[in-house]
């Protein structure tokens, strides 16, 4: 029999025992919490990266409108690619949904850059009054203000010429001679050149405004550039092989997405002038920092180099724009059950509920009200681009590469 010292002994050990499992169950207990925790923390960080890579799926997406990378009809690139796919593909895909995945910072900056150009327009409207007409001339340059009848000293290489050629004018600083052929009244100014390089604080702000807004714009050209490649090489892959079939994405998988239902020529004719757009632009760029100063804008070669690029920039998107409106109106005219209108349309309508009273709500609820009517219906169809590539659709995401 144990004594009562042996039972207390045995009572304490198994005291000690039941402690010390206790605290190991403790601290397996809160190790598990922090790997749990630890975890749970790797997790959201994969999901978070995830959610940057996979598709978006069920995201209404925009896209074409200024400040916008991509056409919405880019489903396609966030689809998963087919086995085989070539370099070329891949990487176009990989930079598509860059863009895709990023769209709310471009349309951050599109944002702030569309402030940006409304102020710079009011700028140019107070400044061009001076600058080109002379009316308000703001700060003269004293430079600009010369004695027409200064000649030079008889015994001087200027023979006894006049020393000014040119008075100047509103748009135009003097001129001045600095080496004549032959004396008076028969010597010519062999070289002249402007006293100044701008005549009043108008013509300079003018100037540093027009380049302000070709720097703003060339955001809106610079962006879409990937997308408008892809769909030229695309459309004239089409145009090229004999009778391709309409309604088919970049692989060839039948897709709603209305741009790709377009016919094989229009899209090519499209993508010609929206890629002729961008090139022109960047050219225009070029030339207007080169020719800094503006006086370089106003003469041969400057103002040539500089305005010429610059029109046919805007004339090959208003083209390319108006070919794919109308191409767009035509399908939807023909399968309205299929293809929905453009969303300016439901604007339009919110505008006119809330002009005549009808909604009873602010201007901007109202509008919103019509936009969320225009995803409710047509979410998941291609749109129109309203003739400048807006469309907006629901990305239908295939569960596996079998799918596809």
């Amino acid at each position: 029999m144990h004594t009562d010292k042996e039972e207390e002994h045995d009572e304490l050990w198994a005291a000690q025992k039941l402690q010390a499992l206790e605290r190991g169950r403790q601290a397996r207990k809160k190790n598990e919490i922090g790997s749990l925790a630890l975890q749970a923390k790797l997790m959201k960080k994969a999901v978070s990266k995830l959610k940057k890579l996979k598709p978006l799926e069920g995201k209404l997406l925009q896209g074409g409108f200024p400040g916008a990378p991509v056409n919405a009809s880019i489903q396609l690139a966030l689809r998963l690619a087919p086995d085989g796919s070539s370099p070329y593909e891949t990487s176009r895909d990989a930079v598509l949904r860059f863009f895709v995945v990023h769209t709310k910072l471009f349309t951050n900056i599109a944002i702030f850059f569309v402030v940006v150009f409304l102020i710079d327009i009011l700028i140019i409207i107070v400044f061009f009054w001076g600058a080109v007409l002379g009316v308000g001339i703001m700060d003269p340059n004293d430079e600009c203000v010369v004695n027409m009848t200064a000649v030079y000293n008889a015994s001087a290489p200027g023979y006894g010429n006049l020393v000014y050629t040119y008075e100047g004018s509103t748009q135009y600083p003097p001129k001045r001679c600095d080496v004549w052929s032959g004396p008076p009244p028969d010597g010519s100014c062999s070289a002249a050149y402007f006293v100044a390089e701008f005549c009043n604080l108008n013509q300079y702000v003018f100037n540093i405004n027009i380049k302000v807004i070709v720097i703003v714009l060339t955001y809106v050209n610079f962006l879409p550039i990937p997308w408008r490649i892809a769909i030229l090489v695309d459309a004239i892959g089409d145009v090229i092989h004999p009778d391709p079939a309409v309604g088919l994405d970049f692989y060839g998988r039948p897709t709603e997405a209305l741009w790709f239902h377009i016919s094989r020529l229009d899209r090519a004719r499209i993508s010609f002038f929206l890629n002729t757009a961008w090139f022109f632009h960047m050219i225009n760029l070029v030339f207007i920092l080169y020719y800094w100063n503006y006086i370089d804008t106003q003469i041969w070669p400057g103002a040539f180099l500089i305005n010429m690029p610059a029109l046919l920039s805007i004339g090959s998107v208003i083209t390319g724009g108006v070919l794919q409106g109308k191409a767009e109106q035509k399908l939807i005219d023909a399968q309205p059950e299929r293809f929905p209108p453009a969303p300016t349309k439901y604007i339009k309508e919110g505008f006119h509920e809330w002009r005549t009273g009808k909604s009873g709500k602010p201007l901007m609820e109202t509008i919103k009200a019509k936009l969320s009517d225009f995803e409710d219906t047509y979410g998941d169809k291609g749109g129109p681009s309203a003739g400048m590539g807006l469309m907006e659709i629901k990305v239908a995401v295939p569960s596996s590469k079998s799918d596809v």
